[in-house]
């Protein structure tokens, strides 16, 4: 023992491998001023420090008292969610050294793990009454935005910048988030639907200048004309968006929202002359029965298989099953089940599964035509 003593071996690995972190630890504290390791820091011969940090602070209680006094001596943070206003301070001047701004999202963490989002929300809902004028000059002097309303707009708008920079244009497509998931589609569309209070003319000056065009009623009207004209119906998908990206599938789900409060008697008559759907369920049915009518146009038959999807995502295949559970149940007009006869739908299961399977048997049988076999690849596609 004593000459594997005098040679240093290590007897107790887990006990050396603490005083290792302890070390590189010190070592950060030394370099950086404080303890706040972020999550993923990697010390010297690629020490995961901030692994070894996050398993201190699970330990706790359940450490040696020495090792507690240790960590303390060295400004250890056993909570980062409850660290002082200067350390928190310290997070945000160094999100505002790299994003330029401190307009942080809600659900913004610091590498550390300390809800940097959450704190910047606290000090604009205690300014000015709770918050010290010292610390909110401190943050006036990094552009500090105090209004929340105005914030969320403010890092809505930093969104559409670097979006307008990325693509050379602001149509964002519906359903978009950022990076950091910020729902850029959700936010633009506010603006696109924005009435004249609810936009300053500062900001839509800002948005202009990006690209923006301010659509009145009346403009937003012309485009659901002209999207008559070109389809033959108003049945407008709630994610279609014009061009511009102006969300057309919005306002028209808008129009039937505001008919009994916000619509004039004159606007509700133009929209009637164009056979507006005023009801959601009838507007569903009549915009499925559209997709369907499309279907037998293109195929010949509304033999559609239960995985097929219409271009907007729509899961046809998985509607005329239910329809026909429907029909069987009772639960269908004899209306709609007219409307449906009319195109030729198939209403027997049984019947319906078997003739998709004979649409398939022609499709393999051209195939083997074309090829000389029924080695049909695994992701082998049809023309249609």
């Amino acid at each position: 023992i004593n000459s594997l003593n005098q040679l240093g071996f290590i007897w107790d690995l887990k006990e050396y491998a603490w005083e290792q972190g302890y070390m590189h630890l010190a070592a950060y504290k030394e370099q950086h001023g404080d303890a706040l390791v972020p999550r993923r820091y990697e010390a010297a011969e690629h020490f995961k420090l901030g692994d070894w940090v996050e398993m201190q602070r699970k330990a706790g209680t359940t450490l040696t008292d020495d090792k507690i006094s240790r960590l303390d001596d060295l400004g250890f943070v056993w909570k980062p969610n409850k660290v002082s206003w200067k350390q928190a301070y310290k997070r945000v001047k160094a999100y505002w050294e790299e994003n330029g701004h401190v307009l942080v999202p809600r659900g913004f963490e610091s590498m550390d793990g300390f809800a940097l989002g959450m704190w910047v929300r606290k000090q604009r809902l205690a300014f000015p009454g709770r918050l010290s004028a010292d610390h909110a000059k401190l943050l006036d002097n990094l552009g500090f935005v105090w209004d929340e309303k105005e914030a969320m707009w403010e890092q809505g708008f930093q969104h559409l910048q670097n979006y307008k920079n990325q693509h050379g244009d602001i149509i964002v497509p519906a359903g978009f988030k950022s990076e950091t998931g910020f729902q850029l589609s959700h936010w633009m569309e506010k603006q696109w639907l924005a009435t004249d209070d609810q936009l300053s003319a500062e900001q839509v000056d800002r948005l202009c200048k990006l690209g923006y065009v301010k659509y009145t009623w009346q403009d937003a009207y012309q485009l659901l004309l002209a999207y008559k004209e070109q389809n033959g119906d108003v049945l407008v998908h709630v994610r279609y968006q014009h061009t511009d990206g102006f969300p057309l599938g919005r306002w028209v789900q808008k129009q039937r929202v505001d008919v009994d409060t916000k619509l004039s008697r004159k606007q509700k008559e133009l929209l009637d002359r164009l056979q507006f759907a005023w009801d959601v369920e009838a507007f569903k049915w009549e915009q499925r029965l559209h997709y369907l009518r499309d279907y037998k146009e293109e195929y010949g038959n509304v033999l559609v298989p239960r995985t097929f999807q219409t271009r907007d995502v729509f899961m046809l295949g998985e509607w005329v099953g239910t329809l026909q559970m429907d029909r069987a149940d009772g639960e269908l007009s004899a209306e709609k089940i007219r409307a449906l006869d009319d195109i030729g739908f198939v209403w027997n299961r049984d019947d319906f599964d078997y003739l998709v399977w004979e649409q398939f048997l022609k499709r393999l049988a051209a195939y083997v035509h074309e090829y000389g076999n029924a080695l049909v690849p695994p992701k082998y596609e049809t023309v249609d």
